[in-house]
């Protein structure tokens, strides 16, 4: 009789086992297995060009950047100025400071500075 209970013992045992062993591999058919990602740097073509504000006027006053380039004028004049464009329009910036703009747009741009309207200058976009 005791070996009859340790045989039905060990049945159940081995009948949890099996149905445990069955979850866990169900579990995993449920997963799903992703690929891997590929990630690309991206391409940055865009190239920052340069303008001085000095002695009043923009150096160089007249300049040609690819669209997406990058455009960045630096006071160095003690006066303040202010960069005005049909597109574009700057804070009041200081000697030492600076202001961007990215030309997205194929054009020709005309510039000019609203505190002092004799300084111009032209961004000529290809």
């Amino acid at each position: 009789m005791k070996i009859k209970y340790v045989l039905i013992a060990i049945v159940a045992v081995i009948a949890v086992l099996v149905i445990f062993e069955l979850a866990l591999t169900q579990q995993k058919k449920t997963e799903q297995v992703l690929p891997p990602v590929k990630y690309e740097k991206p391409v940055i073509t865009a190239q920052i060009r340069q303008v001085s504000i000095k002695n009043f006027a923009f150096v160089p006053s007249d300049m040609k950047v690819k669209k997406g380039d990058i455009v960045i004028w630096t006071n160095e004049d003690s006066a303040p100025h202010q960069i005005v464009g049909a597109d574009f329009k700057s804070d009041i910036i200081k000697e030492g400071f600076t202001f961007s703009s990215t030309f997205n747009k194929v054009g020709k741009f005309d510039y000019s500075c609203f505190i002092h309207p004799s300084m111009k200058g032209t961004i000529t976009v290809e």
